[in-house]
């Protein structure tokens, strides 16, 4: 009796220390991180560093995803571009289509050498979000090699992230001004040479599963884009279909990009159209499925 009696004080004692140590831990959703080395100390945690999947996730991270593959540069590098919006569907659809259309390489988060650990990271665990910041320096460091050869196009990169918890942070009070340390870029990550914002309605994600939402949640996700200064973004109408999309993008592409990187890309109709109408009619066939769900 009295060694069950030690062993659950004992019990009790490391339980109180846990929740000690966890009673100012900040929700997932809520974090923004601005520099690897605050990702790592987040993963670092006396609560989270001799876990399995954390063990797992670091040893990916810094023995498989920092493969030493660089192209040398010849003339102007090629552009990195980011295709973002709460539609996830329509991002991917873009993203992909635009990706052929300019020979480019697809980097998406998570990346494939942490992709096969996304299962351990599940909706309610507190290094989700942490899961897919690091992913984001991965996809950094991966496009800063590539586009010396090749474009690199993302769907999705750390100013989505950072908006979504942004949003979530404030919700039922004032975002911060525009000007404000919260939207500064990371100085350590790769910054895009332009931002697709595919703006939505009716499709947005965001509204399907929370309709009674009290406040405008694409209101403010655009706002939090309008108060950074440091990326370019440009604003597109997402409920125009991935057709007109593609053409909008290609035109600014060539418009803006051209005189300073090196740009090929075809047109999305002339170039391939029979490659390029199953893609859009695959893409949108899907878009539209998932949309009717609504």
């Amino acid at each position: 009796y009295i060694v069950c009696f030690i062993f659950c004080l004992f019990n009790i004692s490391v339980s109180q220390n846990l929740n000690d140590r966890n009673k100012n831990y900040q929700p997932t959703r809520f974090k923004i991180f601005y520099t690897l080395s605050s990702v790592l100390k987040d993963y670092n945690r006396i609560d989270f560093r001799s876990t399995s999947v954390v063990q797992k996730t670091l040893y990916a991270f810094q023995h498989i995803c920092h493969k030493n593959v660089m192209y040398k540069k010849s003339g102007k590098r090629r552009p990195f571009i980011v295709i973002e919006g709460t539609d996830r569907i329509l991002v991917s659809a873009v993203a992909k289509s635009l990706t052929s259309l300019m020979g480019a390489t697809y980097l998406q988060n998570p990346p494939k050498c942490l992709r096969q650990l996304l299962g351990k990271y599940h909706h309610a665990s507190p290094l989700r979000r942490t899961f897919y910041a690091l992913g984001n320096y991965v996809i950094s460091e991966m496009a800063a090699k590539i586009y010396n050869r090749f474009p690199v196009i993302a769907p999705g990169y750390w100013l989505e992230q950072t908006a979504f918890a942004i949003v979530n942070n404030y919700k039922g009070r004032p975002l911060p001004p525009p000007g404000d340390s919260i939207y500064a870029w990371p100085k350590d990550l790769l910054l895009p040479d332009i931002i697709f914002l595919l703006t939505t309605e009716k499709n947005d994600e965001t509204l399907r599963w929370n309709p009674s939402a009290k406040y405008d949640w694409r209101t403010r996700i655009s706002e939090v884009y309008g108060s950074t200064n440091e990326a370019r973004i440009e604003r597109l109408d997402g409920l125009l279909g991935v057709h007109l999309l593609l053409e909008q993008i290609v035109a600014i592409v060539n418009e803006t990009l051209r005189d300073v990187y090196y740009v090929s890309v075809k047109s999305p109709v002339k170039s391939f159209p029979l490659l390029y109408r199953q893609k859009v009619a695959s893409a949108m066939q899907n878009y539209v499925n998932v949309s009717t769900l609504s």
